[in-house]
């Protein structure tokens, strides 16, 4: 034993073999530990990716109902818009818009009087108007014949309220968009 140990070849050659021992040992753990977090990474990545297009799509909302068609009695709440930029409220009741889906007719009663901004801003005077309505791009829009806002006859983008209220934009037609104009609030 002495002899190894006085020879500095063998001491040299013992240590070169524990060195590389060590040194692949090394390599290998860290080719195995980087390859895993590569992985993982990836893999994470993916998840990620799947989890934050699924959070999105699920959190996505209509503003409108599945209601397909205008049937009941809503009632003029406020005009808003214009270029003067009115904001006329009505009371509940005063104005009313009656649609009949299955005879495509709009009557209109209302009780006010020729006067003021109420008469002024009103949409409709009182009468029986027949309509229709288009879908274009997810949206609907609204067409009162004799009473078309655009060149295709739309007289504006309507949207139904999972709350019931009605909301007719002069402002947005199928065919593109136009200033200046009303935003009717219904109940």
């Amino acid at each position: 034993m002495i002899f190894l140990i006085s020879n500095p070849n063998i001491v040299d050659k013992k240590s070169e073999f524990i060195s590389d021992f060590f040194l692949s040992i090394n390599k290998i753990f860290t080719n195995f530990v980087c390859i895993t977090i590569a992985e993982v990474t990836m893999r994470l990545k993916y998840f990620l990716f799947f989890t934050g297009c699924f959070i999105l799509l699920m959190s996505c909302s209509e503003e409108t109902t599945t209601r397909s068609s205008l049937n009941e009695v809503y009632a003029l709440r406020n005009v808003s818009g214009g270029f003067a930029g009115a904001n006329v409220d009505y009371e509940n009741g005063a104005v009313t818009w009656t649609f009949d889906a299955d005879q495509h007719e709009l009557v209109v009663t209302s009780l006010i009087i020729n006067n003021g901004p109420q008469s002024v801003y009103l949409p409709l005077q009182s009468g029986t108007y027949q309509y229709s309505t288009t879908q274009s791009n997810r949206k609907t829009y609204l067409q009162i014949e004799g009473h078309q806002i655009y060149d295709n006859g739309d007289y504006g983008r309507y949207i139904l309220n999972a709350d019931g209220s009605l909301v007719i934009d002069q402002g947005e037609g199928s065919t593109g968009t136009a200033a200046d104009l009303f935003t009717l609030y219904f109940e």
